[in-house]
């Protein structure tokens, strides 16, 4: 037999295993349909928002920790606790400082309004003295300036020195009156004013204070946990363990185009471990890609299966079943 007889031979094979192949039918090692259902193999990993780092808040050191490694925890459970000393100390500090400041905003109410009136009264004639006085020097430093006596800065020294006088005259003014219209107005104001600024530091400091004590930010098992005592890290720069949820997972499954084509959000899908039994799983389809895999040409697609009994492992390879015949069940 020549060689062309050979390789026309060898064509009509190709030819007729292509055309043998099922439709839907993938690459070994995957499945394809079967009685218009779509089986394939897909991977199950954590919902998006069910793993939670555990990282250090603040750079004091670990002084104790309250969990182990496998253990289930509850969202806002704490797992370990800071040297929080200096934490504790400037706590205290700011509330000394708020009790003071009240203090004297009490003081402050009950001091004789009359003694008040008289001091801003005083305080409105030195201002308005040195207002007059301010004037007059300018009114001669102009004078000499317009004759070339004294360089333009020492005129303009004078202007500024006039304006500010005026602001304070009228300031001096604004004090008396509110002193005349509600006894001791402005000093309270100011007073009360401190007061809740010494509020909003104490507040911050109590707050800061919770972070030396690190707590879960999810309900979920520890899978890894690496502090111990006396371990530092500066916050950003470290983390020292991961809770995760598995109460719901996702199953990623990577299709030809040909059979992600087909899938839509939110179609039922039956997810089944192979050594697991018991009945299958059922979840519906979360994302279907619209990008494939550079390198594997396959379309990414999740299917979100509840888990509330654990009976799923994480990372573990899973069937998935698409279709249309048990929508309703």
């Amino acid at each position: 037999m020549t060689a062309r007889c050979w390789f026309i031979l060898g064509v009509g094979l190709v030819t007729f295993a292509a055309l043998g192949r099922a439709p839907g039918q993938g690459p070994a090692g995957s499945t394809g349909r079967t009685s218009g259902r779509l089986v394939v193999t897909g991977k199950t990993q954590p919902a998006p928002g069910r793993v939670a780092f555990i990282c250090p808040l603040v750079v004091d050191p670990v002084k104790e920790v309250l969990v182990r490694q496998g253990d289930r925890v509850q969202k806002g459970q704490v797992l370990l606790k800071h040297d929080n000393e200096e934490a504790v100390t400037k706590v205290k500090a700011k509330e000394a400082v708020l009790k003071s400041l009240e203090a004297s905003l009490t003081q402050i109410k009950m001091k004789p309004h009359g003694e008040e009136t008289k001091q801003a009264e005083q305080a409105l004639e030195k201002a308005r003295f040195t207002l007059k006085t301010r004037k007059r020097d300018l009114q001669r430093m102009q004078g000499l300036w317009e004759k070339g006596a004294v360089p333009e800065k020492t005129c303009r020294e004078a202007r500024l020195a006039y304006e500010k006088a005026q602001i304070e005259e009228r300031s001096a003014a604004s004090r008396l009156q509110a002193q005349i219209r509600q006894p001791l107005g402005w000093q309270i104001a100011e007073a009360k004013a401190k007061v809740a600024e010494a509020k909003a530091e104490l507040e911050a400091a109590e707050e800061a204070l919770q972070d030396f004590r690190l707590k879960a930010r999810i309900a979920g098992v520890v899978t890894e946990l690496r502090a111990g005592p006396g371990l530092t890290a500066r916050p950003g720069t470290a983390v020292w363990g991961k809770i995760v949820d598995v109460s719901e997972l996702d199953v990623r499954c990577d299709l030809a185009p040909g059979q992600a084509r087909g899938l839509k959000v939110g179609q039922p899908a039956r997810v089944r471990d192979e050594s697991d039994p018991g009945a299958p799983l059922r979840g519906r389809v979360a994302v279907v890609g619209v990008v494939a895999d550079p390198g594997t040409g396959r379309v990414p697609v999740l299917v979100r299966v509840a888990n509330p009994d654990g009976r799923l492992f994480c990372y573990v390879p899973v069937k998935v079943e698409f279709g249309a015949a048990f929508t309703s069940r």
